[in-house]
């Protein structure tokens, strides 16, 4: 383990793991890269590496708290440190910017479904609408991810004949809820999917 990384296990951090679960990669470095900018624009001058090699810390921390907030993400691998806080302050803008491009591609959901993240989209759904999509994606998490429409419909108790008129104006029809693998099954569109 090296000396950064025992840093980052016992000294608390100013991201703090509640930040770093509920903002974006993006935002959680702004915040470290912060304390360097203000010191710069103060003294005129670059941060010290003391300094740095602080902030690098706080982005170790950071991250970590990241990846353990999301670790069915396919999150980069932790930067190695280079020896110098400055060069490793770049390559961990460059794991938060990517980190952030992965998460912003992910999929989650409000606890009610009302409300999904997508592959980059956002969905709505109402009541209904909510019940079958979590139906669909507990399916996906089980890896039996094709569900038949009317098993769909009964499970939720929807008075429509067809799942496709349930979500005839929502737009995650087709892009998020495709067709499955046999003639009136359905699923959530994987995100490798050409379908």
């Amino acid at each position: 383990m090296s000396n950064k990384q025992q840093k980052a296990k016992s000294k608390p951090g100013k991201t703090g793991s509640v930040k770093a679960k509920t903002k974006s990669p993006k935002d959680v470095f702004a915040e470290i890269r912060s304390t360097a900018d203000l010191y710069e624009a103060v003294k005129d001058e670059p941060a010290p590496d003391t300094l740095m090699d602080d902030l690098c810390v706080e982005a170790l921390k950071a991250a970590g708290d990241i990846c353990e907030s999301h670790p069915s993400s396919p999150l980069p691998n932790i930067p190695d440190e280079t020896g110098n806080p400055h060069k490793d302050f770049q390559l961990w803008r460059k794991w938060f910017n990517e980190a952030d491009k992965i998460l912003g591609q992910s999929a989650r959901h409000s606890l009610d479904y009302r409300s999904v993240h997508w592959l980059g989209t956002d969905y709505s759904f109402t009541p209904v609408q909510a019940a079958c999509v979590k139906i669909l994606w507990e399916a996906m998490e089980n890896g039996t991810p094709s569900v038949g429409g009317q098993t769909i419909l009964a499970e939720v108790e929807s008075e429509s004949k067809r799942l496709i008129d349930l979500f005839r104006d929502n737009e995650a029809w087709g892009r998020m809820i495709v067709r499955g693998e046999t003639k009136g099954s359905y699923r959530l569109k994987e995100p490798s999917s050409k379908k």
